[in-house]
């Protein structure tokens, strides 16, 4: 098979990421790339839910652009929109996107060695714990569905209601 331009530039960034931070494998790349998807899509379900309990005050893009997961849980909690388990959830997982984002975590992740933070949720490392993994991707999927349920009661989802 003849690689196509874009073959070889996504190759040329696969091995950045592998001298840059140390994933070394598909998993950790993967891995790595879902705890930031999956943190990234929660932030934008938490912004939306904020957005809304506010009564939708400016278009949804302009609405606290550069807020973060974590923020966001601890605002929903102050204003008590969601339960209890689903904002631990989304403090777990804002705390595990921080620990592969910031600072000299971004080298090594897949790997015990170094901070014991880093790359682990609920204190199991995703990246060598499948037990873990499974825990995340479990606690991804609550959050999202209660996240989603809470915002088609009240009217999001629809398409009068969607965030444009």
């Amino acid at each position: 098979m003849v690689a196509t331009p874009w073959d070889r530039l996504i190759e040329d960034v696969r091995l950045w990421m592998i001298n840059r931070f140390a994933v070394n494998t598909d998993r950790d790349l993967w891995l790595w790339s879902f705890v930031f998807g999956t943190a990234a899509h929660l932030e934008y379900l938490a912004i939306a839910v904020l957005w809304v309990e506010d009564q939708k005050p400016s278009p949804f893009e302009q609405y606290y652009p550069r807020m973060t997961l974590g923020r966001a849980a601890r605002l929903i909690r102050e204003k008590n929109l969601l339960d209890v388990a689903t904002l631990e959830r989304l403090d777990s997982i804002a705390a595990l996107r921080n620990s592969v984002a910031h600072r000299g975590a971004t080298y090594g992740i897949p790997f015990l060695q170094g901070g014991p933070s880093r790359g682990e949720y609920k204190g199991r490392h995703i990246f060598t714990d499948l037990d873990g993994l499974r825990q995340l991707i479990d606690d991804v999927d609550a959050a999202t569905e209660v996240m989603g349920q809470w915002l088609r009661n009240a009217g999001l989802g629809t398409d009068t209601g969607a965030p444009a």
